[in-house]
């Protein structure tokens, strides 16, 4: 880049001593110079008043004249504000190393400057695994490194039963040269768990990391600026409790958001210690899943005795979190009343009946902004949720729903209860009906269609009698819509999509799963910017015609990535993404599935083999 500079100013700003060369010798006019002497060169710039002796330069008779361009190069390489600009784009870490390695003045601004992001983002650290061994991936911005890390399943088999309580000292120098380029510039610290797309495929094991005291000791020295924090499925040890509360340094003062997934100690007095004093006193958002009822009350505890008060809440619930709770609103009462905003997600149980008190009672807060209600199978011949689903009325604020069935149905009745407490929440965005509705007709979905209003955000699954004409009134309703996710919907034709593309001015995703045959018209208002001006994102599967190679042309001139999935898997133009189609599939099935965090939107209830003995 230095010699691109070079040649630019070499050529504007000729030199007189240059006018006689001829345009071959000026092309070729770099001076590479070896600066293997850093020394030597740094008393030559402290000792340089920026105009260089021609005579010092002055050629034997035996060499060739060479054109001066060394004071350009000279005055860019010791000009640190150019060559901060310079170093900063440079984010491949090996990159970055082989300058520093070039002389001392390079490593010592390379150390001083940031790294400017290209692609990717340098505030955010993930470190997930992302391989079938038991080795963590830190990536960031680009920049990965995978380090062999202590799981939970290998935790007692390393000393014959022994609990080990430390990491491979290797990982650890590793890791720390790894905080030492970045630690500047982080906020956003996330240990543990899968990436999203590998844990919808499920082709990885989620292995439980072991927190031990010399990872975290590590992470609190070198992290300092980071505000926002997440564990997810991690096993504490008890030396690290003991850490992490001692700690004297900023790490835990500057938090300002936390997400706990599925975390493990070894002690039970471990798990009152560390939720009862770990909590950060600048703390704004709170995230938990698969938590028990004894640490939700205890965070409500610690935030009542602070007469501390949260910005938002995110619970994921289930069984575990509504044990030994009586009655079950006890489970997440006194945290909603800690929080101006809640998220709240409930997995139904059909051996027992906690969820349908709890809906009954969480209906009594005005501040829950997001609901998600997973109904397992066994729960079908229950008709004690129709009158819970009338008193959802009462979240005057709910911006989200989303009712997602593992074999239940909700009934006609039921829809109407709902039905009408839809047409009460006027600040209602997203609703998301997801495998169902195998018992509704085509008048429940006719009233379905009347109800909703003014949503951004549609997602219907598996909906067997919902026709054309439901759709086009749910458009002609919620003009604004910006996503459309219609998955297996067998009576739903190209005339829908059509008329969404066409009328949704707004529209920036379109899904369209289970379609038999989407026509050229389709193709033509997604290719068209001028016709979907919004349109980012275009997702269809499972059509059977193949797609002609002029319109995969137009898509991919648009689009950086396009699935468009045949059933015919032998086809030409098909094959290609046949290996891609079932995981694909498989992803819009996600669509609405239990226990995804609000902040970092992951998958997170989903814990291997890995127990703690």
């Amino acid at each position: 880049m230095i010699e691109r500079l070079t040649e630019c100013n070499f050529k504007l700003n000729r030199p007189a001593e240059c006018s006689n060369t001829t345009v071959k010798e000026q092309s070729s006019a770099y001076i590479y110079r070896n600066h293997a002497d850093d020394s030597a060169m740094d008393t030559d710039c402290s000792t340089s008043t920026g105009v260089i002796d021609a005579e010092s330069f002055a050629e034997d008779e035996e060499t060739e004249q060479v054109p001066v361009v060394i004071p350009l190069a000279h005055k860019i390489y010791y000009n640190d504000l150019v060559m901060k600009i310079i170093i900063g784009y440079i984010g491949n870490f090996k990159d970055r190393c082989n300058v520093e390695l070039s002389s001392k003045r390079l490593r010592k601004l390379s150390r001083l400057c940031e790294y400017k992001p290209l692609r990717g983002s340098y505030d955010l650290l993930e470190a997930t695994f992302q391989n079938a061994d038991e080795r963590l991936s830190f990536c960031l911005a680009g920049n990965k490194v995978d380090v062999p890390i202590l799981i939970a399943s290998r935790r007692r088999m390393i000393n014959y039963g022994t609990l080990t309580n430390t990491q491979l000292p290797q990982t650890l120098d590793k890791i720390s040269r790894y905080f030492d380029r970045i630690a500047g510039q982080m906020r956003r610290l996330r240990i543990g768990g899968l990436i999203h797309w590998e844990d919808v495929i499920g082709l990885l094991p989620n292995h439980q990391i072991v927190i031990t005291s010399d990872f975290i000791k590590l992470v609190v020295e070198k992290c300092t600026k980071v505000d926002r924090l997440c564990l997810r499925n991690a096993c504490i040890d008890h030396d690290a409790v003991q850490l992490m509360l001692a700690d004297t340094t900023n790490f835990r003062r500057n938090l300002k958001e936390l997400c706990l997934h599925s975390i493990w100690f070894d002690d039970l007095d471990d798990c009152d210690k560390f939720t009862a004093a770990f909590l950060p006193p600048k703390l704004r958002s709170l995230h938990l899943s698969d938590c028990c009822n004894k640490m939700l009350n205890l965070m409500a505890q610690e935030l009542t005795r602070r007469a501390q008060t949260i910005d938002f809440c995110y619970m994921s619930l289930d069984a575990k979190s509504f044990d030994q709770a009586k009655p079950p609103r006890h489970a997440f009462r006194d945290l909603i009343g800690k929080s101006n905003r809640v998220a709240i997600e409930m997995r139904a149980n059909c051996k027992s009946d906690y969820m349908f008190h709890a809906l009954k009672d969480i209906t009594r807060f005005d501040k829950v902004v997001w609901l998600e209600l997973s109904l397992d199978k066994g729960c079908i011949s229950s008709g004690r949720y129709a009158g819970a689903f009338k008193r959802l009325q009462r979240l005057t604020n709910l911006e989200t729903l989303r009712i997602s069935g593992h074999g239940y149905s909700i009934s006609s009745s039921t829809m109407a209860d709902l039905c009408h407490s839809l047409s009460v929440l006027t600040r209602l965005k997203e609703f998301v009906l997801r495998n169902a509705a195998w018992h509704l007709k085509e008048a429940d979905y006719a009233l379905l269609a009347q109800t909703l209003r003014k949503l951004t955000i549609l997602g219907l699954d598996r909906c067997q009698f919902l026709t054309n004409a439901h759709l086009l009134t749910i458009i002609q309703n919620c003009p604004d819509l910006e996503a459309i996710y219609l998955v297996k919907c067998p009576r739903l034709t190209c005339r829908c999509l059509r008329e969404a593309l066409d009328r949704c001015q707004r529209l920036r995703a379109l899904t369209a799963v289970g379609f038999p045959h989407i026509d050229q018209f389709v193709y033509n208002a997604i290719v068209d910017s001028r016709r979907t001006p919004e349109l980012r994102s275009a997702s269809l599967s499972g059509h059977k015609r193949p797609l002609e190679s002029e319109t995969e042309d137009r898509l991919r001139q648009r689009f950086p990535v396009v699935f468009a999935l045949g059933k015919d898997k032998y086809a030409p133009r098909d094959f290609t993404y046949r290996m891609a189609r079932e995981g694909y599939e498989r992803y819009f099935d996600w669509v609405g599935k239990f226990g995804v965090c609000v902040s970092c939107r992951q998958y997170v209830n989903s814990s291997d083999d890995d127990e703690i003995n």
